[in-house]
């Protein structure tokens, strides 16, 4: 662990103004690696204890995952791994990975687009960084949160 809140860890990110995740897991010294011996269901996980990540080679949407470990890792103090899987629920801490996770993602887009944050478009975020369907209002509600905008039930809906 080296923050000890989702909201210190995320103020130090945006001190940087970076948010390529590769580059974010070398700055905080983190080991990160991916492993095709994970079971499939076993999307990722991580040892905040020890500062190390994996992620199944395997898995459809790396990004995701490996911005979901990261915040593991800067925020959480568990000597047992948390992983990320079809297993786990729904649990607080899981719930806060989810979110820091999709905040590095969306700031990242918005930085790679070249866009505003009143040009966000959840749809259009969530095919590039191929967020799984049952994510997507997760990811709408920090994008409202963190882009102070009000997405509503039309922007979630393709044309």
């Amino acid at each position: 662990m080296l923050f000890d809140t989702l909201s210190e860890a995320l103020a130090d990110i945006d001190s940087l103004q970076n948010y390529n995740l590769d580059q974010l897991i070398k700055h905080y010294g983190i080991s990160f690696q991916y492993s095709s011996s994970l079971p499939n269901r076993v999307y990722g996980f991580s040892l905040p204890y020890t500062n190390t990540m994996f992620i199944n080679s395997n898995t459809e949407y790396p990004e995701r995952i490996k911005a979901h470990e990261l915040i593991h890792c800067l925020v959480d103090d568990s000597a047992n791994p948390l992983i990320e899987s079809t297993y786990v629920s729904n649990t607080k801490i899981e719930g806060r990975a989810d979110r820091g996770g999709f905040y590095l993602m969306i700031m990242d887009y918005l930085n790679l687009a070249g866009i505003e944050s009143s040009q966000f478009n959840i749809l259009k975020f969530c095919e590039q960084y191929h967020v799984p369907e049952k994510y997507v209002y997760t990811a709408g509600l920090v994008a409202n949160q963190v882009l102070d905008i009000s997405l509503d039930d039309d922007d979630f809906i393709a044309n």
